[in-house]
């Protein structure tokens, strides 16, 4: 995964979005997963650090049959683990309704030790 490949599939995503991100100093954690709920997902994705990061770029690439409520569980336990008032979180959603599971780009910034 990388952010040139998410900026080509998504055109509401912009460069000025990504540098929202990448603005924070620090450490930066990129991952993608494929799970079968958002549960595994999150597990997958989020290890014990998330919560001090302070940009956040969550990717989902799922098909149209997920439900709001599934993602605002899964936006429900980021928000709720995150330390700092002044993160910046974009999210981003592909639909392919070939997928039979989740898969999720994760990109976090400004961790710092």
């Amino acid at each position: 995964m990388d952010l040139i490949s998410i900026l080509q599939k998504n055109s509401n995503l912009t460069l000025e979005d990504v540098n929202l991100i990448l603005k924070y100093e620090g450490f930066a954690f990129i991952k993608s997963v494929k799970a079968e709920d958002f549960e595994e997902a999150y597990e997958k994705l989020f290890s014990n650090f998330h919560h001090i990061a302070r940009g956040f770029l969550l990717h989902f690439e799922v098909s149209d049959d997920i439900s709001l409520f599934e993602f605002d569980s899964f936006l429900g336990k980021v928000y709720k683990n995150i330390t700092s008032n002044e993160s910046d979180i974009l999210v981003v959603t592909t639909t392919d309704n070939s997928m039979s599971y989740i898969k999720v780009d994760c990109v976090l910034t400004g961790i710092m030790k």
